[in-house]
Order: structure tokens, then sequence, then C-alpha cells
């Protein structure tokens, strides 16, 4: 199983090896003590070690680091990072108007787009997802989804009257399109077809207003302390988002027009 790592100045990639007697570490870790503090808050405290000890189970080994190459490829601030079925790794930057794409040894290959609003073109920030070596990109300050391929190939694109997506798009099995945000009428996510049209739409409870500087390029930067809401799509299409006003998280159940929240007891 193949994870990737994002730091500011370069990519680490890691492979997560599996060894035999897992279970023995396991069994040599403390256990921990979870308690429930007098205004509900739940303790966990580990007097020992957490980690897994000797040579056995899980480790993490360094595989190759990618990293900007003169000029060619630049490193600011990270938007998304995915990996293709070739090992190709795409990443999107704030300081790219594109998508940037390496080969799975790390040699940088190129940058799909370039900076404007025409067909193939793009302001940051850009998200993206990959399925095979297809790349569906939501371009946030554009309102726009654009389909390509790795070789940079541009396949289909539509306006997205979409907002503030708090994490990348993400491609189901069956092909369709999940993107959260904010839509008219609300807060939740949607599910694309690729030729743009909508599936569905899924609202979730009213949160706090997130407060945010809007700036001339059409951009919003969080107020910082404001309160926001931060999500992702969990492996079986739901969407788990949580707002820093409230102990609490709100899971989008799929295909019906309920949220289960899941809840902390007791005062702020």
């Amino acid at each position: 199983m193949r994870s990737t790592t994002s730091f500011c100045h370069g990519f680490t990639i890691v492979l997560l090896a599996g060894a035999a007697g897992r279970a023995t570490a396991q069994a040599r870790l403390a256990k921990p003590v979870i308690d429930t503090l007098s205004h509900g808050i739940v303790r966990v405290r580990n007097s020992g070690p957490s980690q897994w000890l000797g040579t056995s189970g899980w480790k993490l080994v360094l595989e190759h680091t990618i990293t900007a190459d003169g000029g060619k490829a630049v490193f600011g601030t990270p938007i998304s990072i995915a990996v293709d079925g070739n090992g190709r790794v795409i990443e999107t930057d704030w300081k790219v108007d594109g998508i940037q794409v390496f080969e799975a040894d790390g040699r940088f290959t190129r940058v799909i787009g370039r900076t404007g609003d025409g067909p193939g073109e793009f302001r940051a920030p850009v998200s993206v997802a990959v399925s095979g070596d297809t790349i569906v990109a939501f371009a946030g300050n554009q309102r726009r989804m654009t389909i390509s391929r790795s070789n940079g190939a541009l396949l289909t694109q539509w306006p997205a009257n979409y907002c503030c997506s708090g994490t990348p798009p993400v491609i189901e099995s069956r092909g369709t399109i999940l993107l959260s945000g904010n839509y008219s009428g609300g807060r939740g996510f949607i599910r694309l077809r690729r030729d743009g049209s909508v599936v569905d739409t899924v609202h979730l409870p009213t949160a706090a207003d997130v407060h945010a500087w809007e700036v001339a390029n059409g951009g919003a930067y969080t107020i910082p302390f404001s309160a926001y809401t931060l999500g992702t799509f969990d492996g079986r299409g739901r969407y788990v988002s949580g707002n820093s006003v409230y102990y609490s998280l709100v899971v989008a159940l799929r295909g019906v027009d309920t949220a289960r929240v899941i809840a902390l007891p007791g005062k702020r």
C-alpha cells in the first residue's frame, strides 16, 4: 500500500510495508487509560510506549524524494497530491497556475495548463483527483471543472457554480465525481457525471458562518481565529465534516437525505 506525504519544499513518497508478528508487537504496547472529566471531555492517558516495538509490524520506508529542479517545478504551498495508474505523481500548488506531473521515479514531466481563463488554462487554487490516467481538476477561483489526461490532453471542462470546496474532488468507482463546498441553498456536496450534469446534491445542517477577507483576484482568506469548516470523503463516499464552533462531526449518508451528527456531550 502506497501513501504520499507533502512538504513545503518537496514531496516524500513512502512505502508502507507489512511484516509478520504485528499482533505480537501490538500486545507489547501499553494499554491506555480512558476516562471522562467532570465537564464531559474524554481524556486518554498512556504511560508506556505507544509505537510498535522492535522490527515487526508496519514500517515507513523512504522510497525516493521529489524536489524542485531549478525552476521547472515549483513547490511553494502544495494544495493537493494524487497518483495516477502508472505511478505518476500529480501535484497542484498555490504558486503554479496549472497541474504539475512527475514520473514514478520523481522526474518532472510537464505542467498541464497555463495562466489564463481559456480552455485548459488555470488560476490557482486548483485541486485534483485521479483515476487511471484521467485527472479531474476543480479551480475554485474560476468556478470551473476540467478533465484531462496525465499526458496533458484536454478532454472536457465546464462552468461549476460551486464555491469554496474544502477538500479535493473524489472520483467514485462508478466514474462519478464528488465535490464538497457551498452551493445555492446551503452547504454540502454534489455528485456529478463526467459531462458536468448533476446526479445528486446533499445539503448539510447549517453551520456557523465562515468569516473571510476577500482579495482582488477573487480569492478569500479565512480571518485568523474565526470559525471554519473542514471535511473529507471517506472510503464509502460519505462526507464527514466539522465546524470549529461545535464539538461535533456531521456525516452525510450516501443515497439518503439524512445526516448523522456525532456530538461530544457536555459543555463547550
